[in-house]
């Protein structure tokens, strides 16, 4: 079931009757010349929207379209917080009421993952309030279930798939082509991906905006998924893949949610 479509009487038996709330977040931002700004966040919700459809033990609320992406915003269409720390405080306040009214177990679906600190610290929070939250990546999950499917990048030919299987007009496949990373300078450090270099075959962490690397804004992440390929260029994408992608990760979702059900938070009362 979806909150919004709930009247507030409904709306609280389901909160009281221990459902899992599962809160999609994706962002807006730049996705190389060919996707729109809004990739993450068209993932998200119909990951919500899917998972709303197929299961009854759960509250979907509405997708949350904006995130953590300060690092995009060289790039014009991107919308970010500031600071981790800004979506942060908008998630504690988000459940809080809910919570209020019986909520206690939370999932969030994720599709971006500058989003990460502050759900990771969300989550901790919520567990010092004796409530369970988890948090769920797309990417994590079809890297599994489906490894043929493993993204490699950002814009690449899985996102290019996932927005095709959402809406293929708003893909330009006229202007889509392999992510590609700029030198930083010294050979002796290799990109691994935008928050990794590589000495010696050592991982040295660091920030770095995405225009210090890719002056189109995709990029490739070797790193991001087991078995990802980052030779595969975009136009290998399809609509097919897409809707294989969103039916196997909601699929999976609905199988974890009668789990989370199970899962006590006065676990350690």
């Amino acid at each position: 079931m979806r909150l919004e479509n709930l009247t507030w009487p409904s709306a609280g038996q389901a909160l009281q009757e221990d459902r899992v709330v599962v809160i999609p977040i994706g962002s807006i931002e730049q996705h190389g010349p060919h996707l729109p700004v809004g990739t993450d966040y068209f993932v998200a919700d119909r990951l919500g929207r899917l998972v709303a459809e197929k299961s009854d033990a759960c509250i979907v609320m509405p997708t949350i379209p904006y995130g953590y992406a300060e690092y995009h915003t060289d790039f014009p269409g991107t919308v970010s917080t500031e600071r981790s720390e800004t979506l942060l405080r908008y998630l504690e306040e988000l459940t809080r009421p809910l919570i209020r009214h019986g909520a206690r177990r939370f999932l969030f679906v994720n599709a971006h993952g500058g989003n990460m600190t502050a759900l990771n610290e969300v989550c901790y929070v919520l567990r010092n309030q004796g409530v369970f939250a988890a948090t769920l990546l797309w990417w994590d999950v079809i890297s599994r279930v489906r490894p043929e499917y493993s993204p490699a990048g950002h814009a690449e030919w899985i996102e290019t798939s996932l927005v095709l299987g959402h809406d293929e007009n708003l893909v330009d496949m006229d202007v889509a082509s392999l992510p590609k990373a700029r030198a930083l300078g010294p050979r002796e450090l290799s990109l691994v991906d935008p928050h990794t270099l590589e000495f010696r075959g050592v991982p040295l962490h660091i920030r770095l905006r995405t225009m210090d690397f890719s002056e189109t804004g995709d990029m490739p992440e070797p790193n991001l998924t087991p078995g990802g390929d980052p030779t595969i260029p975009p136009t290998e994408a399809s609509r097919e893949i897409g809707e294989t992608i969103y039916s196997e990760v909601s699929d999976y979702i609905c199988a974890l949610i009668p789990v989370l059900q199970r899962v006590d938070p006065d676990m350690f009362d």
